[in-house]
């Protein structure tokens, strides 16, 4: 028998779940158009990393991903033998290993970003101008309470 939940707060509960089922949403339209092009989601995030904000450890990497850290260095691997990344023991401290985008990763980044809004927009149809604008406000309250990494449109 289920035990009861106290203070159950339904509008929570829901939140719980929509937010996680927009983010799958928003990957398998985006992931649709990039399997087009032999491309896949799950290298983008971190190609979009290093293209964006420079030379990362591994570490940096799985953490600003989400991605469990072996996930991250087999993706790394791949992305390396592409040619979209390069990897490098970080001068400073021998333990880290730097990765960084080559120019061929940035040149793949550029022509593969028009799909990824593509299909970001292609997920997000039902949603005004507005509500977007909205959402992301939202968003990024939320976000931005988190504090584990500064927020990319606070460091504008």
């Amino acid at each position: 028998m289920a035990r009861e939940v106290r203070n159950y707060d339904v509008l929570t509960d829901e939140l719980g779940w929509l937010i996680p089922r927009s983010r799958r949403l928003l990957f398998r339209h985006a992931n649709e158009r990039l399997e087009r092009v032999g491309a896949s989601m799950f290298q983008w995030p971190l190609l979009r990393r290093v293209v964006q904000q420079g030379a990362l450890s591994q570490l940096e990497l799985a953490r600003l991903t989400a991605q469990h850290p072996a996930a991250v260095c087999r993706s790394l691997e791949e992305m390396e033998r592409r040619k979209l990344v390069r990897r490098e023991r970080d001068a400073r401290d021998r333990r880290r290993v730097l990765v960084s985008a080559t120019p061929h990763g940035r040149a793949v980044f550029a022509r593969l970003h028009p799909e990824v809004l593509a299909g970001a927009d292609e997920a997000l149809r039902t949603l005004s101008r507005a509500e977007r604008t909205k959402l992301r406000a939202l968003l990024r309250k939320l976000v931005s309470a988190a504090a584990d990494e500064p927020a990319p449109w606070a460091r504008r």
